[in-house]
């Protein structure tokens, strides 16, 4: 396979930090496209053909253009600074973007891990913001070559609006005769060592973003849906249980999960991702716990692998 295509976005003031990161990936990544530097000039919508040229992309921005001000200048910059955010969203999805930011305000003031972007600081003291900075490059490096992968083994190809609706179903027909009020969906794609979400429905709003929510083989072995990918059957979990508590500090969970029923996604000889369906609720881990739910989750994992075969 090629080298993944690279496009480095940046402000006026954060050009010193794009051409840091194009120093660093220019040994695994096709940067021919160089650096696209957001000004006064330029245009959106040669960013977004760029992009359109592009397999994943990094915008590297400093803690003035994040703040914005109170400047027309640095409202400007700040402003340029989202557009862009939102092309490269658009055009590449969430899990093909990253933000490399000198400022650890950037949560606050970026929208970023809304969209699914993950958002890596390098700020600090000179010896400190070394070692972010070479910390910061070597996660985005490996979840970009991952995700690289994936996309061209079309997990990018299937479509959202495909996949949301077969989970909402899926999770409705789990429920009869009642409604899904109490029954959660999800689907997970493998990548590497981990499961990433790729997609999720639910009648009520929910903590987990697709794209963000991430398990690793090792570090969450004891988790259902990870005992489905690397066991290949069928898991049903009672929850809580101290392990799901103990998650990473960054991986956002329901806490008051009471069941979880999971299933792998086969295609051909292998897992290609797990579907599971979970609750908060007593009567909802009745229902999970339940025959009907069992041949419910097997035919949603059924149709996901369909789907993934016929965009292969």
């Amino acid at each position: 396979m090629a080298s993944p295509r690279l496009l480095i976005v940046c402000g006026s003031a954060g050009d010193a930090l794009a051409r840091e990161v194009l120093s660093e990936f220019d040994d695994a990544f096709d940067v021919s496209q160089g650096i696209y530097r957001l000004s006064g000039t330029s245009s959106m919508e040669d960013l977004e053909q760029l992009a359109a040229n592009a397999d994943c992309a990094i915008l590297a921005s400093t803690r003035e253009e994040i703040l914005g001000g109170r400047t027309k200048a640095a409202i400007a910059a700040h402003d340029s600074l989202l557009f862009a955010l939102g092309i490269l969203v658009a055009r590449l999805g969430a899990r093909h973007c990253f933000v490399l930011a000198d400022s650890i305000d950037a949560k606050t003031f970026l929208p970023a891990e809304r969209f699914g972007v993950r958002i890596e600081y390098v700020s600090g003291a000179a010896h400190e913001r070394t070692n972010r900075f070479d910390k910061a490059c070597s996660a985005i490096r490996r979840r970009l070559v991952s995700s690289c992968k994936a996309k061209h083994a079309n997990h990018a190809t299937l479509r959202c609006k495909t996949i949301n609706d077969r989970l909402e179903l899926s999770a409705r027909a789990a429920s009869l005769p009642s409604t899904p009020e109490d029954i959660r969906a999800f689907l997970f794609g493998v990548e590497s060592n981990d499961l990433i979400c790729m997609g999720a429905w639910s009648l009520h709003k929910r903590c987990e973003d697709i794209n963000v929510l991430q398990f690793n083989a090792k570090e969450h072995a004891d988790l259902a849906v990870i005992k489905a990918w690397r066991m290949r059957q069928v898991q049903a979990a009672k929850i809580p249980r101290p392990s799901q508590a103990a998650l990473a500090k960054d991986i956002k969970v329901e806490p008051g999960l009471k069941f979880v029923l999971a299933a792998p996604v086969v295609v051909g000889p292998t897992i290609w991702g797990v579907v599971d369906f979970d609750t908060t609720t007593a009567s909802g881990a009745k229902i999970l716990a339940s025959p009907s739910a069992l041949t419910v989750v097997l035919k949603l994992a059924e149709q996901i692998a369909q789907i993934v075969e016929a965009r292969s």
